[in-house]
C-alpha cells in the first residue's frame, strides 16, 4: 500500500496576513493551473480499483494516491497545516484503516477522504492553539488543479492563477472553501459535507470569497 511520508512530493474564521508576493505568486501558479486541467480521474472504473485496494493491492492504492494526494497537500499547504507533507500521510493512513467503511462512488469517495482531511487538520490546530498560521505561498500548492463547474463564469473571469495567489487575503473560512473548490475539485454540496456547514452557508462564503478577490485584481 502507498503511505506519505515527509518529503513526499505528492471553520475557523480571522482574516490572515496581507499577501506581499502576489504577482510572483500568480506567475509560479499559472502553470499549475494548466498542468492540473482534467485532474482527479482514475482513467480506470472506480468500483475496480475500490475492490482491488480492499484487497490490499498495491497498484490500486497506488492509483487512488497519485489522484488524490496531490489537491490534499495542495489543500493542506493553503490552509497553512503544518507539516503538510507529513499529514497527507496520517490522512492516508486513515483512509487504509477505514477503506471497508466506505459506501459510494468515486465522488463521494474524494469527499470522504477530504473530511478526514479536513477533521485532521481541525485536530492538529486544536493541538496547537494560539500558534499563528503559516500560509504556504501559492507555488507551493499542487499543479494538480481541477476544472471547476459550478459559477465557472465567476472563477474563470478572475483566473486560478490570481485566486490562489491571492488567498491570503480572504478570511479562513473562505479560503477553506475555495481551496476545496479550486484544488480539492468539490462541489458545494461536497464542500459542505466536508465542512459541516449548510450548502446555502458555502455558497455564501464562496461567493464572498470571488467578491473581495474581484476587489483585490480590481476586476
Amino acid at each position: 500500500m502507498v503511505v506519505a511520508s515527509k518529503g513526499t512530493n505528492t471553520g475557523d474564521g480571522g482574516r490572515s496576513r496581507s499577501c506581499a508576493r502576489c504577482p510572483d505568486r500568480a506567475a509560479a501558479v499559472t502553470g499549475a493551473a494548466r498542468a492540473g486541467e482534467g485532474a482527479g480521474s482514475l482513467q480506470r472504473p472506480f468500483d475496480e480499483v475500490l475492490r482491488e485496494a480492499r484487497r490490499g493491492e498495491d497498484d490500486a492504492w497506488a492509483l487512488l494516491y497519485r489522484d488524490l494526494a496531490p489537491a490534499l497537500l495542495g489543500y493542506l499547504r493553503g490552509r497553512g497545516a503544518p507539516d503538510p507533507e507529513d499529514l497527507v500521510g496520517e490522512v492516508w493512513i486513515q483512509v487504509v484503516r477505514h477503506i471497508d467503511a466506505f459506501e459510494g462512488d468515486e465522488r463521494g469517495f474524494r469527499s470522504w477522504v477530504f473530511t478526514i482531511a479536513h477533521r485532521r487538520l481541525i485536530d492538529v490546530r486544536r493541538s496547537q492553539q494560539r500558534r499563528p498560521e503559516d500560509l504556504s505561498p501559492a507555488q507551493d500548492i499542487e499543479p494538480s488543479l481541477p476544472h471547476v463547474e459550478a459559477e465557472p463564469e465567476a472563477l474563470a473571469a478572475l483566473g486560478t492563477a490570481e485566486v490562489l495567489a491571492l488567498l491570503d487575503q480572504l478570511t479562513d473560512d473562505q479560503r477553506e472553501v475555495l481551496l476545496l473548490r479550486l484544488v480539492g475539485g468539490l462541489r458545494l454540496a461536497e464542500i459542505a459535507e466536508v465542512t459541516g456547514r449548510e450548502r446555502q452557508a458555502v455558497k455564501s462564503l464562496q461567493k464572498r470569497g470571488i467578491e473581495h478577490l474581484r476587489r483585490l485584481v480590481g476586476t
